[in-house]
């Protein structure tokens, strides 16, 4: 469980790795890592569907939606927190 979640986890951020080699990788990291959460957590829901015997795009659907909304939460918190820190 810990494997999965590291690894699931590090999917958002790796565009932002790539961003930084020289040359860079990818130009504009955000909308590549928007997608990959997104296929990420469409994904994690697909495979949910084993435990709660849904069809397979409605758990999917409903994992990306969730998650989405908490990680646009994470966004604005952050956005709007920004000043605080130098």
């Amino acid at each position: 469980t810990f494997t999965a979640f590291v690894l699931v986890g590090f999917l958002p951020v790796f565009p932002y790795v790539l961003s930084f080699v020289s040359p860079p990788l990818v130009p504009s990291p955000f909308p590549l890592s928007v997608g990959v959460t997104a296929i990420a957590l469409f994904s994690v829901g697909v495979m949910q569907r084993f435990m709660t015997r849904r069809s397979w795009w409605q758990s999917g659907l409903k994992f990306l939606v969730t998650g989405g909304v908490a990680a646009a939460c994470a966004f604005y918190v952050g956005y709007f927190l920004r000043g605080l820190v130098g």
